[in-house]
């Protein structure tokens, strides 16, 4: 990853000011964080760990560690789903997901913390939902996104997936009115600060939405700390100004310029978690970092105590057009209009079956119904809106009963008892049987055998009802009432007497258009489906206090078109929408408010208590736990009710505890305050002593692995009150450290603990373990009392397994056991190469790397090595046990001496010669099997000699195969079983390449302790004789291929001299002298002045011996291509062989001069060679 330029001189500017002028103890300017790359930086946000940048000019956001890192730049210019067009604002939430103002597209997008596109939400409008160039975005709490509608003159609410809460502002200057509002943040109370740019000011809104505060603005972009305090950037003055929550400005800092403390053209600020100050100073493309200590900053401001409710989905779609719903426990109910009928819908959202009809005199007839309901044990009560009457049903769709319909043609519709145009029903536990009768304005009460009860209404406490539409029943004994004129819903007592009314007219929060239908879900919240917003509002039971509204006017699912039934089933809302032909399904999402939180500590246990929610939502409750440090929460524990007991705790030490409450639905509110608790400490303790201790066993193999990974780690404690300063732990162990590892704790605080690792430089005595070996590490902490040391020393026991030990947890860990390097090993790979007769001329036209691996690996079966398995734990088992129990891999030298091991010693063998020889190889690692392969050195398939699916293609280059268990066979049968394995295991995508050069950084070769033992090397003849058979059979099959492919080259292009050439020069590999004459012919017929051809004729000429003749083709090439490099170096070959020194060095120096800067270290040695009267 780059980085952002950092000075090379880190500083921390001190300002000391004094507290008459200034309200800051001490302000600390950090070492500020240098831009590159960003054109016109415009929003910033901080999260714990990251920073997030908006560059609006580029239409991208970088993603930044706190020390400047560049994760990331993510987006680009446009409008598709990873693309954002000037965005202006940029909010990060406590999970690290990102949201952008992505203000030219009016719209939101959501992005994971590493800049992955989400999902986006909002589009271009005035109407509720939508958005017209938003330029500020902020995460609030219970899991909601506040978005400043710049271009609507609002804020605007939505859930983090997207759906449509409310809005509350509208243009103009007045309290509670917006102009251009461009930033805002919400603080934990859910008050919402919204920087009202046109009207020059940040306005303060209630959870409601409620102007309530008004603080005066001298700048273009501000932030909001976890204490209330506003901090506003003054571009103008080069100033950050500070604001109290009471609106008090006790000062400013900052001046204009480049310096520490300096700002040039700041346009954005942002807050972290942390309380660390980010100012993006793009004048001098940096953000500038400051740390505030402040006196009047006590307590951070209290979390919101009010529960809330979010929807999440739609979650599931029933593609039918229904005008009111009613639910059971598994069951759905929809009245569809057009059919005349009702329809059950199952769980899968099939529908089950259908009852009902709308035609036909007789009283089983449904005319049309805009309201019924469901009991369990009564079956399903229907208001026939248009019938005038209401029916019974069985849960199964059976016609019962006709009731309250008016009898014979004197018997008024009026009357007590009689329904005209009924519409919402409700049905208690008893069974009494509520009606809206919309027609009479008032609610009536029937037994569930028909029989009338009572009614009440018009006049209702001190509302008269107008148009009565729906009833809904809280076993709590209340009677929620909708009346669609009112706009309003009244809570009644079961028996109709007034309690409570709530609502109004309007569009803006906790107000209703045109209410039609009404729900409550059993445990907190009543539900209006308000037709005219096209949105669910949602109200709580006991005070009728607005929650939120659900929804919107929209063509997708996420939004409303013509919402006219509601039901509620356990944790689902259903909403019949009846111009989408849809009923919707939402998951329902309760967030409890957190609990006030005491607790106590007795004993090494302590006690978390707090009073128990009132929520029928709430089902349990989670215990969070931290330290007194602070840094992350651990989640210890779950309970039905309090007290929570927490055992697993140090005497001594301090913790903080938190506690959220988790709905039926599994969904998580906000957690409590934290609150601290102290365990009491034991007696009889040191002051400073070694909390725990925590030490594995070592693996020799690994010793140099350990110089930069911990073999365990300590915990020194601080028992007492006081702090210590420079603190030793000194770690030892004996035997296999030369010296202890020494660490300093500087300070360690009271009641403090420090964890620190234990780092060992063991010496090479740990490579002669030979077998498990028990051992004491040796611990002392020094620290200082009365100015006198004290030591507290403890020993723990630990194991040194063998050093041929290994784990296969990472398998990397083998490259320890290639030791190309160690002198046994590496002077039988020396020996062989350097005993080795010269190729024959098949041979030496392969690839020299295939050349010197079949080599060393005839080597090494002369010498005798085989492949043995291990009758007691064989590498299959012991590799693929998921305990990873200890194995053991033999080292190279004593494999060589050993003359057998498994097939992991056999292939680290091997791989060890062939890195010897500067042969590239690397381990393939199957389940149960390890092989190896070696690297061609050739990037070209033609350059290689193999047919493509002969080899594997690794890092830009060609790879052979080789099966390391067939080690004293052939290697080209070693290279075909190898080959088999590979693409088999390659198909189910299990080989995993081990390659050396890669893992010398985590695992390094051990440095085998010397040795005057030395491998005998076999017979250079016998190595030789297998090599070249070897050599003969890859010969042809590199024959086969290159001839193949020129021939189809010279086809498409007949007469073409290099591909002629070209076959001639492969014939002359395999001594086919005269079918290579017959193309270097060929060649110079095509072309008299080929000089390719020309010297082509002379090296065969000179292979025949016919050196004259070798000398005139040379010489005539050269004046054809005086150019040529190769041609003089011919020339002075053939040269030394007449005995011309003269002309050897003539022809040598000129074969130089024209040589590549590459070739040229080549052509020198060949050149010295020819003059000492050798032919290179």
């Amino acid at each position: 990853m780059r980085r952002f330029a950092s000075s090379l001189l880190s500083f921390i500017a001190l300002l000391s000011v004094l507290p008459s002028a200034w309200s800051y103890d001490e302000i600390r300017f950090l070492e500020p964080l240098r831009l590159q790359g960003v054109a016109k930086p415009a929003a910033l946000a901080a999260s714990r760990t990251r920073l997030y940048l908006i560059d609006q000019k580029k239409s991208q956001l970088h993603i930044l560690e706190r020390d400047g890192t560049v994760v990331k730049v993510a987006g680009r210019a446009g409008s598709s789903r990873d693309a954002f067009e000037k965005p202006e604002g940029v909010a990060v939430g406590d999970d690290g997901t990102v949201f952008v103002a992505d203000t030219g597209n009016s719209r939101i997008q959501v992005l994971d913390a590493d800049g992955a596109a989400l999902e986006s939400f909002g589009a271009k409008g005035s109407e509720p939902g939508r958005l017209r160039s938003p330029e500020g975005v902020a995460v609030g709490g219970y899991d909601r996104v506040f978005v400043a509608d710049t271009g609507n003159n609002r804020v605007s609410v939505f859930t983090r997936e997207g759906i449509y809460l409310y809005s509350f502002g509208e243009k103009g200057s007045e309290a509670g009115q917006l102009k251009t509002p461009t930033r805002l943040f919400v603080d934990p109370a859910d008050y919402v600060y919204v920087l009202d740019s046109g009207n020059g000011r940040i306005q303060k809104f209630d959870p409601a939405g409620k102007a309530v505060k008004e603080f005066p603005l001298q700048g273009t972009d501000f932030s909001l700390d976890a204490y209330g305090f506003l901090y506003s950037l003054d571009p103008k003055a080069g100033k950050v100004r500070e604001t109290t929550p009471e609106g008090a400005q006790p000062g400013a800092f900052g001046s204009k310029g480049s310096g520490p403390g300096q700002f040039k053209n700041p346009s954005a600020i942002a807050i972290g978690p942390d309380g660390a100050i980010h100012v993006l100073d793009a004048g001098n493309s940096r953000i500038q970092r400051i740390e505030l200590t402040h006196k009047d900053k006590k307590a951070p401001l209290a979390p919101s105590m009010a529960s809330r409710l979010l929807v999440a989905g739609p979650v599931q779609l029933v593609r039918l057009k229904a005008a009111a719903l009613a639910a059971s426990a598994d069951r759905l109910f929809a009245y569809l209009p057009e059919a005349g009928q009702f329809a059950a819908v199952g769980a899968d959202g099939e529908t089950a079956f259908r009852f009902g009809r709308k035609t036909g005199k007789d009283p089983a007839a449904t005319v049309g119904s805009e309201g019924f309901a469901f009991s369990e044990k009564h079956g399903l009560f229907v208001a026939d809106t248009r019938g005038d009457k209401l029916q019974r049903f069985t849960s199964s769709g059976v016609f019962v009963s006709s009731l309250a319909e008016a009898e014979g043609f004197f018997d008024s519709k009026k009357k007590e008892g009689r329904v005209r145009e009924p519409r919402g029903v409700a049905i208690n536990e008893k069974g009494t049987v509520y009606v809206a009768d919309t027609g009479n304005r008032r609610v009536d009460a029937f037994s569930p055998d028909g029989a009338f009860l009572f009614g009440f209404g018009p006049q209702v406490g001190p509302y008269e009802l107008l148009e009565p539409v729906g009833v809904a029943w809280d076993p709590a004994g209340f009677v929620y009432v909708l009346d669609r004129k009112l706009k309003k819903v009244l809570k009644c007592e079961p028996s109709g007497g007034f309690v409570l009314a709530w609502a109004e007219p309007g569009s803006q929060p906790g107000q209703l258009e045109d209410p039609v239908a009404i729900a409550f879900d059993g445990m907190s919240y009543v539900y209006v489906a308000d037709a005219g917003a096209k949105r669910v509002a949602v109200f709580h039971r006991d005070d009728g206090r607005w929650v939120t509204n659900f929804f919107a006017e929209g063509k997708d699912d996420r939004g409303l078109e013509d919402p006219a039934g509601l039901a509620i089933q356990g944790e689902r809302l259903w909403v019949a929408d009846r111009e989408k032909g849809k009923i919707l399904g939402f998951r329902l999402r309760p967030l409890a408010a957190p609990p006030a939180v005491s607790t106590s500590a007795a004993e090494g246990v302590v006690q978390v208590s707090w009073k128990p929610s009132a929520d029928p939502w709430v089902a349990r409750y989670r215990v969070l736990r931290g330290s007194v440090a602070g840094g992350a929460w651990e989640h210890v524990g779950t309970v039905a009710k309090p007290p929570f007991k927490d055992s697993n705790v140090t005497a001594g030490e301090g913790y903080r505890y938190r506690v959220a409450a988790e709905a039926r639905t599994g969904d998580v509110g906000p957690a409590s305050e934290p609150v601290l608790v102290l365990v009491p400490e034991s007696f009889n303790r040191a002051p400073v002593e070694l909390g725990s201790v925590e030490i594995g066993n070592l693996l020799p193999a690994n010793y140099k692995w350990y110089l930069k990974n911990a073999v365990g780690k300590a915990v020194v404690v601080n028992n007492v009150n006081l702090p210590f300063q420079n603190v030793k732990l000194s770690f030892r162990l004996k035997d296999f450290m030369d010296f202890a590892t020494e660490t300093v704790i500087p300070k360690l605080e009271p009641k403090g603990k420090v964890e620190l690792p234990l780092m060992a430089t063991l010496n090479n005595r740990i490579l002669e373990v030979t077998e498990e070996t028990p051992i004491q590490a040796e611990f002392t902490v020094t620290y200082f009392e009365g100015g006198k040391a004290q030591t507290v020393s403890i020993a723990k026991p630990l194991r040194v397994y063998s050093r041929n030990a290994i784990l296969w947890d990472e398998p990397q860990r083998i490259n320890a056991f290639i030791t190309s390097n160690d002198t046994p090993v590496l002077e039988f790979s020396k020996k062989v190469r350097h005993e080795a007769p010269a190729p024959s001329r098949a041979a030496g036209a392969l690839a020299p790397a295939l050349l010197e691996a079949a080599r060393l690996w005839h080597a090494a079966g002369e010498a005798g090595i085989r492949f043995q398995a291990s009758p007691n734990n064989p590498f299959e088992t012991m590799s693929e046990d998921p305990a990873f129990p200890v194995d053991y891999t033999q080292f190279p030298r004593e494999t060589l001496k050993r003359k057998s091991g498994e097939c992991d010693d056999v292939a680290t063998l091997l791989a060890s010669l062939f890195e010897g020889a500067n042969v590239r190889a690397a381990l393939l690692d199957y389940p149960g099997h390890i092989a190896l392969m070696f690297d061609t050195g050739e990037a070209e398939r033609e350059a290689a000699g193999l047919p493509e699916e002969e080899m594997i293609r690794y890092e830009g280059t060609w790879w052979v195969p080789l099966e390391p268990t067939l080690v004293g066979s052939g290697f080209a049968q070693a290279h075909r079983h190898a080959l088999t394995a590979y693409r088999e295991m390659d198909k189910q995508g299990r080989v995993k390449i081990l390659d050396p050069r890669k893992a010398v950084a985590a695992f390094e070769p051990v440095t085998m302790p010397s040795s005057d033992w030395s491998a005998a090397t076999p017979d250079p003849a016998l190595v030789a004789k297998k090599v070249e058979a070897d050599a003969a059979d890859f010969a042809q099959r590199r024959y086969a291929l290159l001839k193949a492919g020129l021939e189809s080259r010279l086809a498409s292009k007949p007469g073409d001299t290099e591909t002629i050439n070209r076959l001639g020069l492969l014939e002359l590999d395999l001594d086919r002298l005269e079918d290579a004459e017959k193309r270097f012919q060929e060649a110079l017929a095509a072309d008299p002045e080929d000089a390719a051809a020309v010297n082509n004729l002379g090296s065969l000429a000179f292979v025949r011996g016919r050196l004259p003749e070798a000398l005139e083709r040379f010489q005539k090439a050269a004046a054809l291509d005086p150019d040529d490099a190769g041609i003089w170096l011919n020339l002075a070959k053939a040269a030394g062989k007449l005995g011309d020194a003269a002309k050897v060095s003539e022809y040598g120096k000129k074969a130089v001069e024209l040589a590549s800067e590459a070739d040229r270290p080549r052509f020198e040695t060949a050149v010295q060679t020819l003059a000492k009267g050798a032919t290179p």
